[in-house]
């Protein structure tokens, strides 16, 4: 199972019109676990954001701002290092 799940974020990845990837399922059931194995395997770097922890408040409200997102997540992860 974890072979055909690794494969998929493969093809995804070599995709040349790529879209982001939002992954569902129930807890404690790998998927972080998927990505993290998947990134050191590929050799990528992994920025998480765990939405049940952090909130941003830049998605919150009506007007909606790409710039503004990518700034408060930028803030939120060089503030832990």
């Amino acid at each position: 199972m974890k072979r055909l799940a690794l494969n998929d974020l493969k093809v995804w990845l070599n995709k040349s019109d790529r879209r982001p990837m939002i992954l569902r399922g129930a807890r404690q059931v790998g998927k972080s676990t998927l990505v993290h194995l998947f990134c050191q395997q590929e050799g990528l770097e992994l920025l998480e954001l765990n939405m049940e922890i952090e909130s941003l408040n830049s998605i919150s409200g009506e007007d909606f701002e790409l710039q503004r997102l990518l700034s408060e997540i930028q803030l939120k992860k060089t503030k832990y290092y």
